[in-house]
């Protein structure tokens, strides 16, 4: 009964660590990418939306609820984390500054080799990239744009059953936030750069 048990858990752990993210790098980490605002006059009210659109080898796909949530959420906390607003709220048109942010999710995939992953227990590897990019307006009052940045990073998530020795230090989920936070992070430093909520 025992080595059942321990063949069961062996396979649990080998099925649940199978897969590891990487990045290409293009966007710092945040911690190496700090932001100056001290010509940024605070107090004013922001206002921001967030629109999404995906498409996986060239057809256009909804993206899933947890990955909205997940880029809703980080969106957030890096606009309230900047310091330099009085009041940070979605929808909110009536704001002093107003960000129009538009994610795009373009991923490329083989569902064959996926498939012969999975057959195979993992023994065949297979790979899927995405190219992750966040684009925010800045409008003023008004609704006049004030100027316009762009993001990407792009990422490449592999299955194969010898990653279970990669996967701790690579775990896609983490991976995926941490990208999300650094593409958010350098469009937030442009845009200070820039000058465009001074």
């Amino acid at each position: 009964m025992k080595k059942i048990f321990l063949i069961l858990l062996v396979a649990l752990l080998a099925n649940a660590t199978n897969c590891a993210m990487f990045r290409e790098g293009i966007q710092p980490p945040k911690a190496e990418n700090p932001i100056n605002l001290t010509k940024v006059k605070p107090g004013k009210t922001l206002g921001y939306t967030v629109q999404f659109s995906a498409a996986v080898n060239g057809n256009a796909v909804t993206p899933h609820p947890a990955y909205i949530s997940i880029w809703n959420e980080i969106i957030a906390k890096e606009l309230t984390g900047l310091g330099t607003f009085k009041e940070t709220t979605p929808d909110k048109k009536d704001a002093d500054l107003f960000f129009e942010c538009e994610v795009k999710d373009v991923g490329k995939a083989n569902i064959g080799l996926a498939l012969l992953t999975g057959l195979t227990l993992y023994i065949f590897p297979s790979s899927a990239s995405t190219e992750e990019t966040l684009k925010i307006n800045v409008k003023n009052k008004s609704g006049k744009l004030l100027g316009t940045v762009e993001k990407t990073e792009a990422s490449t998530v592999w299955q194969q059953i010898l990653l279970i020795f990669v996967a701790p230090f690579a775990f896609p989920t983490v991976v995926a936030k941490e990208l999300k936070r650094d593409i958010t992070h350098s469009a937030l430093k442009e845009i200070v750069e820039k000058g465009y909520i001074n």
